[in-house]
């Protein structure tokens, strides 16, 4: 019993230490979860950087239109000369940012349907908006290269990252390039390459999201077999523990029993010993009636002699 009881603690050890191990595993999520609060945290204010863009383009335009108002033509040219050329540049980049959109839509959605339709003659309306939805685009694209840096793969993590950040960088200058009227179709096939770049690297991160996810259903899985594991042993534990008491209630009731039993021998000694003590005495005395009746028969036996001579005497 004692060596199922040093057993059961053993077993209880070792699911001890798989359950320290599942607390470090929740402690790394939950550091994980922090992180990717962070990372919205950064969204937010990549989206509050647009929105402050928006609002100093509405005030130049108001201006604009205030100059426009207030002022007739002449003199509008003599207090701002250089606004009708921002102006132009401007528009010119709009219309250039326009016609960059519509074409990478048409390259990467060639089966376009009603929604896509929607979408492009919403971006021919409203051209700022969609210039920041791409810059969305590349700042959440931008954040997807600071997830690799968190949660990198077994394989090829950092060729990953090279690769995404060469791509930014890429796509970035070829913006600015043709922000500044650069209509080449050069150019535009170089943009084309690197959205199929990053097509591929969000496939590649599609694909290892799945993986993750598969992963941490099986740690789940192995969860919540431990705890039912957990659940088993501490039933276990608890039968043990009653067994426990009634056997150390069983122990001081033979442990009781032990001290009456030695009580009882130690009486049965003393009495053994008196009557070792009173056989002794009477072997002794038995001794003794012994040696008187020897002593008495070989007086009998002289006397018989001696009546024996007499006896003779007499009749000589």
């Amino acid at each position: 019993q004692v060596g199922i009881l040093h057993s059961a603690f053993l077993a209880l050890e070792k699911e001890k230490n798989q359950l320290q191990k599942e607390i470090e595993e929740e402690k790394i999520k939950k550091e994980l979860e922090s992180e990717g609060k962070k990372i919205a945290n950064v969204e937010m204010l990549a989206v509050n950087n647009d929105e402050k863009i928006e609002q100093k383009h509405s005030i130049s335009e108001i201006q604009h239109i205030t100059i426009k108002s207030v002022f007739p033509a002449d003199q509008k040219e003599i207090i701002c000369p250089g606004l009708k050329g921002t102006r132009k540049s401007e528009n010119k980049r709009r219309n250039s940012k326009q016609k960059v959109s519509q074409q990478l839509c048409n390259n990467l959605h060639e089966p376009q349907d009603e929604s896509s339709l929607s979408e492009a003659s919403l971006e021919e309306r409203y051209p700022a908006k969609s210039v920041n939805r791409k810059n969305k685009l590349y700042r959440t694209l931008s954040i997807t290269n600071d997830l690799d840096d968190l949660t990198p793969s077994s394989d090829s993590t950092t060729e990953d990252i090279e690769s995404l950040s060469s791509i930014y960088k890429e796509a970035i200058v070829l913006i600015e390039e043709l922000s500044l009227d650069c209509k080449d179709s050069v150019n535009l096939l170089k943009v084309q390459n690197i959205f199929h770049g990053y097509e591929r690297l969000i496939e590649h991160e599609k694909g290892r999201y799945t993986q993750l996810l598969e992963k941490v259903k099986k740690i789940e899985k192995e969860r919540h077999e431990w705890q039912k594991n957990l659940e088993d042993l501490k039933d276990m534990k608890s039968i043990l523990d009653h067994q426990k008491v009634q056997y150390e209630s069983e122990i001081t009731n033979l442990k009781f029993c032990l001290k009456q039993e030695e009580e009882k021998r130690m009486g049965s000694d003393i009495l053994h010993e008196k009557n070792q003590e009173q056989l002794r005495k009477k072997d002794e005395q038995y001794c003794m009636q012994v040696e008187e009746k020897q002593q008495l028969e070989l007086m009998l036996r002289s006397k018989e002699m001696e009546l024996k001579t007499l006896t003779n005497h007499l009749k000589q």
